[in-house]
């Protein structure tokens, strides 16, 4: 097998691949496993997700995949998963522009329950930054916030399927469709017109 090593973002890896290094492009783009969850609105910061989303957005098959812990070590469970996910998908025809999340609990194979669809919870963070200061008296700032799934707040998706969150929670895997797209889709009739904006930039 031949791999090589990029020093740069996951979305760098996946670019310099498909048009520097590969002589053909690949059948799937597989970004992780990576070490911790990545449900939710945690995905729009993800470098793992952001990989995968490379792939999709240059016509290829693309899986995200994600251990939901930080501090499990045992891989194979998500990574049997991860094959069995893309390879049923491939044979059945991978739907146009769309990128799969994959998050599996963290659990022994024999405890992981059903694998499901699932939306994409909406998850927010509280005290965020912890102020501190290094050997040199230099201030800094720890990134430290909990973590808070917002139950109430509404998600696209069928109402069938369990959030990603809820899902995770419940000790099963989520899978979860998503597409580069991420415009607004409230009423655009009610913007109001730029050119009525009191403070318009000065050409």
């Amino acid at each position: 097998m031949r791999a090589w090593a990029c020093s740069g973002t996951p979305s760098d890896c996946v670019k310099l691949a498909l048009f520097s290094l590969l002589e053909e492009w690949p059948d799937l783009v597989l970004s992780g496993i990576n070490h911790g969850p990545n449900l939710g609105t945690d995905i729009l910061y993800s470098g793992t997700v952001s990989a995968a989303m490379e792939g999709t957005i240059e016509g290829l098959p693309a899986l995200a995949v994600s251990s939901a812990d930080f501090q499990w070590r045992q891989f194979a469970p998500a990574a049997r998963l991860a094959l069995d996910v893309a390879e049923a998908m491939l044979a059945e025809g991978w739907p146009e522009n769309m990128l799969l999340n994959l998050n599996v609990p963290a659990r022994p194979p024999e405890a992981i329950g059903p694998l499901r669809w699932c939306r994409k919870a909406v998850r927010r963070y509280t005290d965020q930054f912890e102020q501190r200061v290094d050997p040199r008296g230099h201030t800094y700032y720890w990134l430290a916030g909990e973590v808070v799934n917002d139950l109430e707040a509404q998600v696209s998706g069928p109402e069938s399927w369990p959030t990603d969150v809820a899902q995770i929670n419940g000790g099963s895997p989520s899978l979860t469709p998503l597409q580069p797209d991420i415009f607004w889709r409230g009423a655009t009739h009610n913007l109001p017109d730029l050119l009525a904006l009191p403070a318009q930039v000065e050409r």
